[in-house]
């Protein structure tokens, strides 16, 4: 909201100026900008990237303050309709995606130092991103429920092996939620 009133002010702005080429500062927004989205973008591992969906939202806001600057208004509101067809009922459609590859894994046995790493060893090895982990110790007992995203079913049966060969581990389950 921010980027887009500003770069609406300096549109706005420039335009009023006698003299003044506007498409001078439009091209300094988007510059500007650009800047600005990089500084969002993130390398998280080497093979993940996020913030992309971030940046490219900015320049695109700061693309509507300029339009909206101009007088263009037509143009302002179909491509705030399209942005948000696209940021909102794509991002549905991902979610439907992703929740096909969501599992939940459960492991049960005895607690000991290292766990958790032998744990998340094995499911790096397979390319399975935990994304969230509840784990509760009673005793020398451990109770883990990990949501994770599965790139592939082909090996389930392979990592549940693995996790069972694991020192200590009596249950290994994955399930759909």
């Amino acid at each position: 909201m921010l980027v887009c009133l500003g770069s609406t002010l300096l549109t706005l702005v420039s335009v009023s100026i006698p003299g003044a080429d506007p498409m001078r500062l439009a091209s300094g927004i988007v510059t500007g900008i650009g800047f600005l989205g990089a500084g969002t973008i993130i390398r998280s591992t080497p093979t993940e990237v996020r913030g992309l969906t971030t940046a490219a939202s900015i320049w695109m806001i700061a693309g509507i303050g300029i339009a909206v600057g101009v007088g263009f208004y037509l143009g302002a509101v179909l491509t705030t309709v399209f942005a948000y067809m696209i940021l909102v009922l794509l991002k549905r459609v991902e979610h439907l995606y992703h929740k096909e590859q969501e599992r939940l894994l459960t492991i049960e046995g005895l607690n000991r130092p290292g766990l958790l790493g032998d744990i998340g060893t094995i499911l790096g090895k397979y390319r399975i991103d935990i994304k969230d982990i509840e784990m509760t110790v009673e005793g020398d007992r451990a109770s883990m429920v990990l949501r994770v995203d599965v790139p592939s079913l082909e090996n389930i049966q392979e990592v549940v092996q693995k996790l069972q060969s694991l020192d200590g581990i009596e249950l290994v389950k994955f399930s759909k939620e």
